[in-house]
């Protein structure tokens, strides 16, 4: 997919490291006050790439969102974490265990960005002060797979153990319904694809509707997509009646990539949310 670069006039925030629950996590912030509302976003990357994609995200959001802190980290299986290059690729690429990997991933992802989002805090001293005056905002966002995993992350949120922790979920280029998606790639790549591979039972339970729920989203998508086509976030959303602050976009003649005007709607859509927990 497209690299995603820094756009003239947004400063290249320097990272600062922590390791949490074994994991290297880089955060980008300018001045924060605890007193006002303070965005915290945790930032996912797009499959096959690393931390180094989100940091620009993290900078654009750090730049155009006053008073926030962004925090990303290389997901599993990816950059320093990488144990196996073709675990990362798809049936065309010839990965086997497509499916498997990709779920496996997204759930152990999902469960590593809740993670980072309730201990980061305890680290830093402003943000604690922030989740203790309750005008933190926690956010969830990301690219592609990291999109996936955003979508992980709110049906957790309405799970048996879900918690009221992450306050709403921005999946870009992502899919509500990962399982169904691979089954549709799985039958397009693999020639005679018709035995899908067998799933752990949860795997199947991967779908909650959030539709109404009183939880923020903002899906965007691109209309040319071929990877990860709008048609899956579009149905979603056809599945009930979106709540006010439930938001789908589809850019016009954009494809698999994550567009200057997805990272401005994004920002719009974090601020927005800060001035609402006022």
């Amino acid at each position: 997919m497209p690299s995603l670069k820094l756009r003239d006039g947004v400063d290249a925030v320097e990272p600062k490291k922590f390791v949490i629950g074994g994991l290297v996590v880089y955060t980008y912030a300018g001045e924060l006050d605890p007193s006002k509302p303070l965005s915290f976003v945790v930032v996912a990357h797009p499959r096959c790439l690393d931390y180094k994609y989100a940091e620009v995200l993290c900078r654009e959001i750090v730049h155009a969102v006053p008073n926030a802190i962004c925090a990303t980290f290389d997901l599993p299986n990816h950059g320093t974490r990488t144990v196996s290059k073709l675990s990362n690729e798809d049936w065309k690429e010839g990965n086997p265990t497509h499916a498997q990997n990709m779920l496996s991933v997204i759930d152990q992802a999902a469960a590593e960005v809740e993670m980072v989002a309730e201990y980061l805090p305890s680290y830093i001293g402003v943000l604690a002060q922030a989740v203790s005056n309750k005008t933190a905002v926690p956010l969830v966002t990301g690219v592609s797979l990291g999109g996936h995993i955003s979508w992980k992350v709110g049906v957790g949120r309405f799970g048996a153990s879900g918690n009221n922790y992450i306050k709403g979920i921005a999946p870009i280029i992502g899919c509500p319904d990962t399982l169904q998606m691979l089954k549709d790639r799985y039958a397009i790549q693999v020639t005679g694809g018709s035995d899908f591979p067998t799933l752990p039972p949860n795997a199947y339970q991967d779908r909650v509707d959030l539709i109404g729920k009183p939880f923020p989203v903002l899906a965007l998508c691109g209309a040319d997509d071929t990877l990860v086509p709008a048609s899956y976030t579009e149905q979603w959303a056809k599945e009930g009646t979106l709540a006010a602050n439930q938001i789908v976009y589809v850019q016009p003649k954009t494809g698999h990539e994550c567009t200057p005007e997805m990272i401005d709607m994004l920002c719009d859509w974090i601020n927005g949310l800060a001035n609402r927990n006022q």
